[in-house]
């Protein structure tokens, strides 16, 4: 996915010409530079700010954690929190929680690291006023089935006939039905650069509609989730039916989805 994002922001924001530095160096230079800097920008972030606090160690004391990546250890204590704050985005979406520490020190724990809840705990163990106790109990449920919630959606792309089907052969046949429609924004691409850009935007669209479809699913199921001591679905059969539904709600969007193109937009 994120190389799909990549390809799609060089294709939209750089179209590569032949001639490309005949005419002028340095404003295809300058061109070149600003087509990359978006993609470039990502990856920085990814490598200095989003990959340690995936990958960092910690370790619980009773009044203090501590955080560890690579060689560097900083000292979290539990009594210079002077703030708690969970995530607009929910766990699924890789959201979490961060503290502020009175020193002025920012620490962020996403839902990507695993079991953070237990961080989330402890933290609101020793500092039960941080957050209220609804919050909290509402944000420890949701992480604690994160693993079950990806451990599923695994199982299921595992699926190779129905993962194919859906991000591969469905994309591409509705590439070609709205590449032969002549749609007026694609004219300024080469036909080759046109089509590579419909497909990868179809991509994207249809992989947006199936995680709004899972979201939607999750929140049923986790509604029947036990999370006490062991996790596990109160009927277990409840999952087959709803990964039915989800594939059959699929596939109606995605025929409402051009129909609606069709009627309201390409006529």
């Amino acid at each position: 996915m994120f190389l799909l994002i990549i390809v799609c922001l060089l294709v939209l924001r750089f179209k590569l010409d032949s001639n490309l530095f005949e005419h002028n160096t340095t404003k295809s230079l300058f061109t070149l530079f600003l087509s990359i800097s978006v993609p470039l920008s990502v990856i920085i972030r990814l490598h200095f700010i989003v990959r340690p606090r995936i990958f960092a160690n910690y370790v619980l004391g009773e009044k203090k954690i501590l955080h560890r990546f690579k060689s560097k250890i900083k000292e979290i204590e539990l009594d210079k929190i002077e703030s708690l704050q969970l995530s607009l985005l929910p766990p699924r979406w890789f959201g979490g929680f961060k503290i502020y520490l009175k020193t002025g020190q920012k620490f962020v724990f996403l839902s990507l690291l695993e079991n953070n809840y237990i961080i989330f705990e402890q933290i609101l163990f020793h500092r039960p006023e941080l957050l209220s106790q609804q919050q909290a109990k509402k944000y420890v449920k949701s992480a604690k089935l994160i693993k079950l919630t990806w451990l599923r959606t695994i199982n299921r792309l595992k699926i190779w006939q129905l993962t194919i089907l859906k991000y591969l052969v469905l994309p591409l046949l509705l590439t070609l039905y709205f590449n032969s429609q002549n749609i007026v924004i694609l004219k300024s691409f080469s036909e080759f650069e046109g089509f590579i850009s419909l497909f990868i935007i179809n991509v994207l669209i249809l992989t947006l509609i199936q995680q709004i479809i899972n979201y939607s699913e999750e929140l049923l199921l986790n509604h029947f989730t036990i999370t006490e001591d062991e996790i596990y679905l109160k009927y277990p059969k409840l999952e087959k039916y709803t990964m039915i539904l989800n594939q059959v709600l699929y596939f109606i969007l995605i025929f409402l989805m051009v129909y609606f193109i069709e009627v309201m937009i390409l006529n």
